[in-house]
């Protein structure tokens, strides 16, 4: 499979449909489904593992060009292989015009829900309320996998604390293997993208005076992730190289921070693995001496459960690192390992 957005499962091919935005057009417009994306699609829907049904979840898609669901719609009458467009909420009613310009053939066309649209023959189709999950483990699954393939042990077998914390570890869970290898870094940016929408929809819904949102990274190693996820959703971004020393942090510009900040801003931290906590609570102070407030923190991993953060901020985290791969030893004692 050429494209790294596109996943094989036993009954199905899916596509994420952000991804491939992203493979083929950059992250400039990746809540945009354009016209070469658009062909693209087609390309899969033609040729790509034609015995299965395409599923296309269009979760972080909002808008399309003119031309952009055209091709794939144009070539249903000929090809008869079913598809099912997940999480498109915003794009029901443009597919409802496609459906009434191209489709002409004997298939169901039904909605089962406000977010799904689906085309399928007349023969028996795949339950939509069990697509949902199963697509969500299929992408959990992935996100396990890369995670797992990144932890390294320290050379000679060494048993070393780990930077920041007093855990001391066998290796490390090295992020930069996920940051350089363009499928994890993409796929794992697109689900720490949607835990942050998932955060900012139940906020809102408490708040409707939500404050003006920035993310917070402190390291390079969490900054690409920041990068992306600012790019994938238009929020604004600092990042802080190892924050914590920080040269002249009471210098003249950030006391100006404190007294004339324009507008309240909220922080919403992104890092890589936690365990400690200790870059979060250094973060929290950078807010502060900002004039701002970061409660809510957003990672990979953490080795602990999140509830374990709850005095101190609001935790979300992709996967649980205990017991994830079975060769990283972790203890507060180096003798525990």
């Amino acid at each position: 499979m050429i494209y790294n957005s596109i996943l094989i499962h036993q009954h199905f091919l899916y596509c994420r449909l952000q991804g491939l935005i992203w493979e083929t057009n950059g992250l400039n417009t990746s809540f945009n489904l354009d016209t070469i994306t658009g062909g693209v699609l087609s390309t899969i829907y033609r040729e790509e593992e034609k015995r299965f049904p395409l599923i296309i979840n269009c979760n972080g898609i909002i808008d399309n060009d003119d031309h952009g669901f055209s091709p794939i719609f144009s070539l249903i009458d000929e090809i008869k292989r079913p598809i099912y467009f997940l999480n498109s909420n915003h794009l029901i009613i443009r597919f409802r015009r496609l459906r009434d310009e191209f489709i002409k053939g004997d298939f169901n066309v039904n909605e089962p829900d406000k977010k799904t649209f689906i085309i399928s023959l007349k023969r028996k189709a795949l339950d939509a309320e069990e697509l949902y999950p199963s697509c969500e483990i299929l992408e959990n699954d992935l996100i396990k996998e890369f995670v797992y393939n990144c932890f390294e042990k320290f050379n000679d077998d060494l048993i070393l604390r780990l930077p920041s914390t007093p855990i001391a570890a066998n290796g490390v869970f090295n992020s930069s293997n996920l940051i350089s290898d363009p499928k994890s870094f993409m796929w794992i940016s697109i689900k720490l993208s949607d835990k942050l929408n998932s955060f900012l929809k139940e906020t809102l819904a408490k708040d409707k005076n939500l404050n003006t949102i920035k993310l917070l990274s402190v390291s390079l190693r969490s900054s690409p992730f920041a990068a992306a996820i600012g790019l994938l959703n238009k929020i604004e971004i600092d990042v802080i190289d190892h924050l914590g020393p920080k040269n002249k942090i009471f210098d003249i510009e950030e006391l100006q921070n404190i007294f004339w900040t324009e507008q309240y801003q909220e922080y919403i931290y992104i890092g890589d693995f936690i365990f400690g906590g200790t870059e979060v609570k250094i973060a929290q102070a950078y807010a502060v001496l900002t004039g701002c407030k970061l409660e809510k923190a957003l990672v990979i991993g953490s080795l602990f459960p999140v509830e374990s953060f709850s005095d101190c901020f609001n935790l979300s985290s992709l996967i649980d690192l205990k017991g994830l791969n079975e060769g990283a030893k972790f203890a507060l004692f180096e003798e525990n390992i």
